[in-house]
């Protein structure tokens, strides 16, 4: 169930990130402008965010923030986020090929209060602390010659809290990456 009426619940500012800053090459053309219910899926995201209480939403990429970073994933996305809204509190990030992800699955992320929550077995959407030692952290990983620059691994340094799935479907973790799921997911959406 999707509800407009949700908001951030704690006083904890909240930015909303989409991740659309790869380079969509298994999918042959950019994710981020594939359209879908009537809107980009990058609009679709957005929406999802602004829905749980995000006070400002960015799209990583190139139509959104640019990475400080290039080429380093969406590690880099994630950084560039936390530099351009240092004084915001917390980041929930979701990538652009998930538009099954419900407003309910992303609202229980934005109410745990941890340096970094994610669902159990599902690394994205996250939800992590906007601090100076997440940025510093950040930016050494990402600066280094040949460091693991996967979201999994940066997560897996913090104390990040994982939340069982009991209330969500493993459909809605589903990530458009081919034009044979894009062709399959648009005959059921």
């Amino acid at each position: 169930m999707l509800c407009a009426n949700m908001v951030n619940t704690s006083m904890t500012k909240l930015l909303g990130l989409v991740l659309a800053g790869g380079a969509s090459r298994r999918m042959g053309r950019d994710k981020a402008k594939l359209r879908a219910k009537g809107r980009s899926l990058t609009d679709l995201m957005v929406g999802k965010l602004r829905a749980v209480g995000c006070d400002d939403v960015l799209v990583s990429g190139q139509d959104g923030i640019a990475d400080v970073f290039p080429g380093k994933g969406p590690l880099a996305g994630i950084h560039a986020a936390m530099v351009a809204m240092p004084d915001t509190e917390q980041l929930l990030a979701v990538p652009v090929d998930m538009p099954d992800l419900s407003a309910n699955s992303l609202q229980e992320l934005a109410q745990v209060e941890a340096v970094a929550v994610h669902f159990c077995g599902k690394i994205l959407p996250l939800k992590i602390d906007i601090s100076d030692e997440n940025i510093g952290k950040l930016s050494a990983i990402l600066s280094a010659d040949n460091a693991d620059l996967s979201v999994q691994s940066f997560v897996g340094s913090l104390a990040a809290k994982t939340l069982p799935m009991d209330s969500i479907t493993e459909a809605e973790f589903i990530n458009l990456n081919t034009p044979d799921e894009w062709k399959k997911w648009t005959a059921h959406a």
